[in-house]
């Protein structure tokens, strides 16, 4: 009986351990690490990307080329609001899901999930984020850029915060995560890899 029961106890200790060492692993910052594709046409990154008060802008190169794709200045802030933007450059594009560019003001560029991002959305080289003091947003903005076998679609989440801290105003805007396709000109759908 003492014997059986030793078993059933070192059985327990060795699934136990085996359970808490099977965890999800990590990134710095607690995000879980991105589970396997199963659509090997898609690139996905967690990146969390910050640009802080930083009025100049930072540029950043979604596919790994050497050449930056998007650029975002932390603007300014105008009458207790936050303004953000995001710029393509060198061949990159910015899409807008409801069609009406020139108007930054509308800010209904923003695609939900599983949107299909395609040619329809592109032609607009800068999207203008806005928010009011104390409140953070998150967009899913749709994005294609060029290489040398075409347009490659995809969308990108950035979560934008804005604060006042005695009196004196904070943004941040992050990247936080992207995915984009490896086939040219197929469209992807928005917020999935």
């Amino acid at each position: 009986m003492q014997l059986t029961k030793t078993f059933f106890f070192a059985i327990t200790v060795i699934l136990l351990s085996l359970l808490v060492s099977s965890c999800i692993p990590t990134t710095p910052g607690g995000n879980p690490t991105p589970t396997p594709q199963t659509d090997t046409s898609v690139v996905y990154r967690l990146v969390n990307w910050q640009v802080q008060d930083n009025y100049v802008g930072d540029s950043i190169d979604l596919d790994n080329n050497n050449i930056n794709d998007l650029r975002i200045d932390n603007a300014s802030f105008v009458t207790n609001t936050g303004v953000s933007n995001i710029y393509s450059i060198n061949g990159a594009e910015l899409g807008r899901k409801d069609g009406l560019f020139g108007d930054l003001s509308s800010q209904t560029f923003d695609f939900t999930s599983n949107d299909l991002i395609n040619n329809t959305y592109f032609t607009e080289s800068r999207l203008e984020l806005i928010s009011s003091i104390g409140s953070t947003k998150n967009y899913i903005i749709g994005f294609r850029i060029l290489q040398n076998d075409g347009f490659h679609y995809g969308w990108m989440n950035i979560k934008f915060t804005t604060s006042s801290n005695f009196g004196v105003y904070q943004l941040n805007t992050t990247l936080v995560n992207y995915a984009y396709k490896t086939t040219p000109n197929t469209p992807i759908l928005a917020g999935k890899y």
